[in-house]
């Protein structure tokens, strides 16, 4: 990706804001702990659904923080209803995604994996999984500096008792 000074400058804003005034609760994005990837469903494009205990299942935290916001009933309307109720929009840092692409060691050229990689299941947000429906990016120059990602709400609260 090319360089640019500028960039960088909008993402640290972009990251200071998230870290110390942006609201909401901790996010992770969550994975299966299997490799999926040679499995012969996943070729085809099937993915097991989430039921059960959390066994197999890794939580990373992303940081700095996201901003996360609630979709409105009438963006549902819009989108023909393939959102549910309590759908969120997730802003992320491309910081995030720029450490998950050194962490997992996945390839530079293609930043979509970071969140398309078939052992990823979605966000966890207020113990609650979101699935990953829309992912867009911004950019500043030829730079990306925030992800914009539109996720389902797909599981019910974990119960306290």
């Amino acid at each position: 990706m090319g360089g640019g000074a500028s960039a960088w400058g909008i993402r640290s804003l972009a990251d200071t804001y998230f870290r110390y005034w942006g609201p909401g609760l901790p996010t992770y994005l969550r994975f299966q702990n299997v490799d999926v990837r040679s499995a012969d469903y996943s070729k085809i494009g099937f993915m097991p659904p989430v039921t059960g205990a959390v066994s197999g299942i890794s939580d990373w935290l992303i940081t700095p923080q996201p901003d996360v916001s609630e979709i409105s009933i009438h963006n549902i309307g819009i989108m023909g209803g393939r959102l549910n109720f309590g759908a969120r929009r997730f802003v992320i840092s491309h910081t995030f995604v720029l450490a998950e692409i050194s962490r997992r060691n996945l390839d530079s050229s293609d930043p979509y994996y970071v969140f398309r990689d078939p052992a990823v299941l979605g966000i966890y947000y207020n113990h609650r999984l979101y699935s990953i429906e829309t992912i867009m990016h911004e950019e500043y120059g030829t730079d990306i500096t925030l992800w914009n990602l539109v996720c389902n709400a797909v599981q019910n609260p974990a119960s306290a008792g």
